[in-house]
């Protein structure tokens, strides 16, 4: 069986339809609407990829693409952990940790999350200048670029230059990366940003007005296939 896209498709309607997944029955459709997405470059799945989506609901990435969105998912997954959890990790970093400890934290969840469908690269102090925080790499693949800030020690200015200066224009271009996430994180209760004198931010309207921005950078390049920004909040 060499699985095409219509035909996993089916599989995955199947299983949604399956009263042993109804439990799962949201994660499978969500995981429909991005095969369906995929499906227009993706290899064809082969069998023991249909194993594994049974078994662990998603399958190692072989686009650029998929390895964005497996990223994204498995950052969620430390969002909800920091925010929400009964036994959250928002206790392992404090507001006057440094930016590197917090760096080397994230690519520690997102190593410990990986189930080696990507390894995490992160880049030491010395080559900082020119190099980002972390790269989600995958053997053939364009790499994801993920800068990482502490939305507390800097500016709005100074966060939304770290979109599209950094990030963008400087790390992703050195990198090779179509894929890129900036990730803000907060452990300042509190805190206010303000874009303009008469107007004030809290961190969630902060990571929404970067969103835009991303967008509208998104739609403006033609050398970017993805770009997000991502809050993590660490004073709920």
């Amino acid at each position: 069986l060499q699985a095409p896209g219509d035909e996993v498709f089916n599989i995955l309607d199947s299983l949604s339809r399956n009263s042993q997944m109804a439990s799962r029955k949201d994660w499978i459709l969500h995981l429909m609407d991005e095969r369906a997405e995929m499906d227009a470059e993706d290899e064809p799945w082969q069998p023991s990829d249909v194993v594994d989506f049974a078994r662990n609901h998603e399958v190692d990435p072989r686009s650029a693409d998929a390895l964005f969105k497996i990223g994204h998912k498995r950052l969620l997954d430390i969002k909800d952990h920091v925010e929400n959890d009964d036994f959250s990790i928002r206790a392992d970093l404090k507001s006057d940790d440094s930016e590197e400890k917090l760096q080397k934290w994230l690519a520690n969840q997102l190593r410990d999350r990986s189930r080696d469908r990507y390894k995490v690269v992160r880049e030491e102090e010395v080559d900082r200048k020119k190099k980002p925080d972390i790269r989600l790499h995958v053997p053939g693949l364009q790499p994801t670029t993920i800068e990482i800030k502490w939305a507390h020690d800097w500016s709005f200015t100074e966060l939304s230059q770290a979109l599209s200066d950094q990030l963008v224009d400087q790390y992703m271009r050195s990198n090779n990366s179509r894929h890129g996430i900036l990730v803000l994180a907060n452990a300042e209760l509190g805190r206010t940003w303000k874009p303009e004198p008469a107007r004030s931010l809290d961190f969630e309207s902060v990571v929404s007005e970067l969103r835009e921005q991303a967008q509208a950078i998104y739609d403006s390049r033609r050398d970017i296939d993805a770009l997000k920004v991502f809050g993590i909040d660490f004073t709920v």
